[in-house]
């Protein structure tokens, strides 16, 4: 869904367009986690990004697996699966 485009303010910020934080639930004082990619920069919710760990936690402690550890395998595996859609 393209959503409109935003200009970087002097501090750094931008808006997120009113349709796109309507579409994501992203209200003020919403946390957005970002990730960069060969292909720009991604921008997911961060209560999605904690709900999709949520998912695995189970799994993840039978495994050994940190929460930290677990970013950077949930990283590394949407970095590949850019790069496969979107080269």
């Amino acid at each position: 869904m393209y959503a409109g485009v935003s200009k970087v303010t002097s501090r750094g910020q931008i808006t997120l367009p009113q349709k796109l934080r309507e579409a994501e639930g992203i209200v003020e004082g919403s946390e957005v986690a970002f990730f960069k990619t060969p292909q720009g920069i991604f921008l997911i919710s961060a209560k999605e990004l904690d709900s999709f760990f949520d998912v695995f936690s189970a799994r993840a402690k039978e495994l050994g697996l940190t929460r930290k550890k677990l970013r950077e395998e949930v990283e590394l595996e949407k970095k590949k699966t850019l790069a496969k859609y979107f080269k």
